[in-house]
């Protein structure tokens, strides 16, 4: 608990710093904002800074963040204005029955998703597959290197991932990195509220449950992704546009840059919002902007979210690889994987592209009306989409225009999100909640007190849908974890593991429980992988990938005797083999290579994963 308590404190720390940095911009909520944001942005660019020249270890990155905001504040302290960080809550607020409901809505679902986040293992299918793989190699190696063998996944921007990583070195602890999305996810529903100030509502306050409670942000809160740092950096971004286009005061541009940068080195489509920050210092230009904010803007955006693009740059001559991009019959970027050939995972959602009309009215996946990680924006969505419609119109006809700018980002990311790529799952784009939760108090303001009783009484009933159908679906195995709290006051992760993963769960205990430290482990199915280094992180792990594994390049073995020889170079002592049920086309040479070479591979365990396939542990003779 200490540890934990330690990382809550550094991180709070450089925050604060900031929050003095910031503490000359006139309304409270920019001042926090921008202070969360460069607080985010000094974290990930002194990783990257130090993992450039293989300084990455736990002391050199916590000096750096402590020695930074120590001497922001000496520096500062003249210019410290509590008064002005002083938070005012309305006495009505505490008077309003609504109100206090809606509160204790919110603190007991997210003082559920903390208790679960700390008693669990990481367990989501992409955090144990490459977000954490990403965190642990930097973690062994002291430095910024690729995930090898190259993958699609290690060409991602990993922004996402450095801030799980400086979870982990504070507090050393791997329960803790399920809540490194928590903060951010708070961050969104603020930013969501700045952002409806600066369209002039007066009960902009409203947004922060809409946002809270929106189903997936309440999942996706213990999970170690990206969707909701990618959503909170997105919609900071967009409130300092809009900032400075209502204001002119240029401070805003480094800011937007900033924010907009961070979101873009997020994820892999983040690549547009980096294009729509330059396009963003273009436009500024052409309407004589400080030449200097303009300049510093550029910096920023390359250092802080364009690194990963100018990264894969360097190496393969393509910013998005391994993706290629293909206009008009054009390539113009030439990767491994076209856009429109992406995995078409709307399918788990919806059967033919009109069908996302509907969607919101009757959310499911994989047939089944739930909400889960991938999915869920909940009734209060569909209120907002309902009222976005008239709050663009209400915009045009008052010549709110910056409203306006806001409200047709909806349309268009819609439109960009259900063309451009086959891989549309909603949780990608998690922001157009922040947009509709908007659009929803917009229109809001505009009606009679009758008419905003209703609405009341609507908003208050679909939040309380969205809590009651998120309870029991916070993690998955919720009743089992239950139980076995109550019934020991603890949980084995690999329990856990076995509820989740079965068989596979099995060899990763053996592994962590009957081998020695230091030890390494080679697997051929590169998923589902970083349980094998330990509850401890006392393993090393490593794929060498054969000649038939996609994307091996040519210097993969292609033989037997070649392959073995890696395995010796690299002091392999286990092998961790099984075909997965959910692709059985993955059956690679190093699946079968063992199994014919008995002298050099004892089979030490073995378990049925599926019918037909096992899950077989070697010793490597």
């Amino acid at each position: 608990m200490s540890s934990i308590l330690l990382s809550i404190l550094c991180s709070f720390f450089i925050f604060a710093a900031y929050l003095v940095v910031c503490s000359p911009l006139q309304e409270k909520d920019d001042i926090v904002t921008a202070g969360f944001t460069l607080a985010v942005f000094q974290i990930i660019i002194s990783e990257i800074l130090l993992g450039i020249f293989g300084l990455l270890t736990p002391s050199l990155v916590l000096s750096a963040n402590m020695i930074i905001p120590c001497l922001i504040i000496r520096l500062r302290r003249k210019h410290l204005n509590l008064k002005k960080l002083r938070l005012t809550v309305p006495q009505h607020y505490f008077k309003n029955t609504n109100t206090i409901f809606i509160c204790q809505m919110i603190f007991v679902s997210y003082g559920l998703i903390i208790f679960f986040g700390l008693l669990i293992p990481p367990y989501a299918w992409d955090s144990i597959s490459y977000h954490l793989l990403s965190v642990f190699t930097w973690l062994k190696a002291g430095k910024l290197i690729m995930v090898q063998p190259l993958y699609d996944t290690s060409f991602f921007p990993m922004n996402g991932a450095l801030m799980m990583f400086w979870v982990y070195l504070t507090s050393q602890n791997l329960h803790l990195i399920n809540l490194v999305q928590l903060p951010f996810a708070f961050m969104l529903a603020f930013a969501t509220y700045s952002l409806a100030r600066k369209c002039n509502i007066a009960g902009a306050s409203k947004v922060i449950p809409i946002v809270l409670l929106t189903p997936v942000i309440m999942l996706l809160s213990s999970v170690e992704y990206v969707d909701i740092i990618f959503a909170c950096f997105v919609i900071i971004g967009l409130n300092f546009i809009i900032g400075y286009l209502r204001t002119k005061t240029p401070v805003f541009i480094p800011l937007a840059c900033i924010a907009l940068s961070l979101a873009g080195g997020t994820k892999p489509g983040g690549f547009w919002l980096i294009i729509g920050a330059l396009l963003f210092l273009c436009f500024l230009r052409t309407k004589k902007a400080p030449i200097k904010y303009i300049l510093s803007g550029l910096m920023l955006v390359c250092i802080s979210g364009g690194w990963w693009f100018i990264r894969n740059i360097i190496l393969t001559g393509n910013p998005i690889f391994p993706y290629s991009l293909t206009i008009f019959g054009i390539k113009l970027l030439k990767g491994t994987t076209a856009l429109d050939k992406v995995s078409p995972y709307s399918q788990w959602f919806v059967d033919a592209k009109w069908q996302w009309i509907l969607y919101p009215l009757q959310e499911k996946i994989r047939g089944n009306f739930t909400y889960s990680i991938e999915n869920g924006f909940g009734m209060q969505f569909v209120l907002g989409l309902a009222a976005l419609c008239y709050a663009i119109y209400l915009s045009i006809i008052k010549k709110d225009r910056l409203s306006c700018l806001v409200f047709l980002i909806f349309p268009v990311t819609i439109c960009f999100w259900t063309t451009a790529v086959t891989c549309s799952v909603p949780r990608y784009i998690i922001f157009l909640c922040s947009i509709t939760a908007i659009a929803f108090t917009y229109v809001y303001d505009h009606l009679n007190n009758r008419q905003q009783k209703i609405m009341d009484i609507m908003i208050t009933y679909a939040l309380f849908f969205s809590f009651l159908a998120c309870l029991p679906i916070l993690i998955p195995h919720e009743a089992n974890v239950l139980n076995a709290y109550f019934k020991n006051h603890k949980l084995s992760a690999y329990e856990y593991y076995r509820w989740e993963y079965g068989s596979i769960a099995k060899a990763w205990e053996w592994l962590d429980k009957n081998i020695p430290p230091g030890s390494v482990i080679a697997y051929n199915h590169p998923e589902l992988i970083t349980p094998l280094y330990g509850e401890k992180l006392q393993n090393n792990i490593i794929h060498i990938a054969p000649y038939d594994f996609p994307n091996a390049g040519k210097n993969a073995p292609r033989t037997y005797s070649r392959w073995k020889k890696l395995l010796e170079k690299n002091n392999v002592a286990y092998f961790l083999a099984y075909i997965p049920y959910w692709n059985i086309n993955t059956g690679y040479a190093d699946f079968s290579w063992p199994q014919k070479h008995p002298e050099d591979f004892a089979v030490l365990r073995k378990w049925d994963f599926d019918t037909k396939h096992p899950v077989i542990i070697y010793k490597v003779r």
